[in-house]
């Protein structure tokens, strides 16, 4: 006796190229959101990362400044010193130790643009003054230090509040600007001024 060696249908084969048609989009998809989000991730912890550099540089430069020039809130600060915002217009200037100048002193200066969301830091000569225009040299051309900055404020502590020398309040919040739904990311630091 003869066995009938049947084969499948072709309804069974379209049947089998469906679901495996199936099976391919769904794993490309997660294999495409996996690869967009470790992307997405690891820029925002290289924008994270570049901020945290960036506010730790400042934190050294203002543990060492002998003068603030401005903004003039925080020169001569009321009591108690409300944040404020650093922009162009706005800009923190300190007098401060700087391993660019040949004096090993400058005057930095660092504002946020707002439209780019950058962090800037200027460098000038330590004939900076404040009141006079033509004293202000740029020493070194203005450097991004950080990207993706959305919020730069600066406030003195209130020198009775924690303690008797000055403090300067430093408070930064990043994002990646790239990424659709990426959230600000805050970072802080306190600073007792030497001078």
């Amino acid at each position: 006796m003869r066995r009938r060696r049947r084969g499948h249908t072709i309804v069974e084969l379209m049947i089998a190229g469906f679901l495996l048609g199936v099976v391919l989009t769904v794993s490309g998809r997660l294999a495409w959101l996996a690869s967009r989000s470790k992307s997405t991730s690891e820029a925002q912890n290289s924008t994270f990362r570049q901020a945290s550099i960036a506010l730790e540089r400042l934190q050294r430069e203002a543990l060492h400044t002998q003068e603030i020039y401005g903004p003039e809130a925080v020169r001569q600060p009321a009591s108690p010193s409300l944040p404020i915002d650093i922009t162009s217009a706005n800009r923190l200037v300190l007098h401060s130790r700087s391993g660019s100048s040949p004096s090993g002193h400058a005057v930095i200066a660092y504002h946020r643009d707002p439209v780019k969301e950058e962090l800037i830091r200027t460098t000038y000569e330590v004939a900076y003054n404040r009141l006079l225009p033509a004293t202000q040299v740029v020493l070194d051309p203005p450097k991004v230090v950080a990207t993706g900055v959305t919020s730069f404020q600066v406030y003195q502590i209130d020198v009775g509040e924690r303690s008797t020398s000055e403090n300067l309040s430093i408070r930064l919040v990043v994002r990646n600007k790239d990424a659709r739904r990426a959230q600000g990311l805050p970072l802080a630091t306190e600073v007792r001024l030497a001078r």
